[in-house]
């Protein structure tokens, strides 16, 4: 089942997102994210708003399956736009 969440933190390669419907932050891997261009870079940024699914690991759970529904501008593109 798809849930929502929000990232939390993101550090290139990895981070966490909040559930929207509560409970522990969750880890994800930029291999789980998917994005629209297949070539580009998996990433995320604090602040977007996205949907995935949680799977239990020997690591407890974590989402996989990530796709942004809300993305937000990276600092830096913000910055340039001013």
């Amino acid at each position: 089942m798809r849930q929502q969440g929000i990232v939390r933190v993101w550090n290139g390669t990895y981070g966490f997102l909040d559930q929207l419907a509560g409970g522990p932050a969750l880890f994800v891997h930029h291999n789980d994210v998917e994005m629209a261009d297949p070539q580009a870079w998996r990433e995320l940024f604090v602040g977007d708003r996205v949907e995935y699914e949680s799977e239990f690991s020997d690591r407890g759970f974590h989402a996989v399956r990530v796709k942004a529904i809300e993305p937000t501008q990276p600092a830096a593109e913000t910055e340039k736009a001013k």
